[in-house]
């Protein structure tokens, strides 16, 4: 998986269609591009540009079987992904981005009305 921010490149590559498509495939079997392309409809080239997407993501890795080249889910860094989703939703995650209010800090501030709304 990609080094510096691994949720934003996974997501940002799961983010198309086809791509989520080709992932959820590889999920429960390896393929090579030609059985994906055919399982998907759509060019062999269009899968290769798709898998490269994932592969730089960090998502699926190649393996050589004879002659082709079959593509699984990369599960260490699916464990890792797994890990970094469970950090950001638990709760107290979001201080970094100032989610904890200060001592008498209202959580939504009521604009007062300006000097020309006063007016009417």
């Amino acid at each position: 998986m990609k080094k510096g921010q691994p949720i934003r490149s996974a997501f940002k590559a799961l983010g198309d269609e086809t791509r989520l498509r080709l992932f959820l495939l590889l999920k429960e079997h390896a393929f090579c591009v030609g059985a994906l392309s055919q399982r998907l409809s759509i060019t062999q080239s269009a899968v290769s540009q798709h898998l490269r997407v994932l592969k730089e993501a960090g998502l699926v890795a190649p393996k050589r079987m004879g002659s082709f080249i079959h593509y699984r889910i990369e599960n260490a860094s699916m464990r890792k992904l797994s890990d970094d989703v469970k950090n950001l939703l638990a709760p107290g995650s979001g201080s970094k981005a100032g989610g904890k209010f200060k001592q008498g800090e209202k959580q939504c501030a009521r604009k007062s009305k300006s000097a020309r709304s006063r007016k009417s």
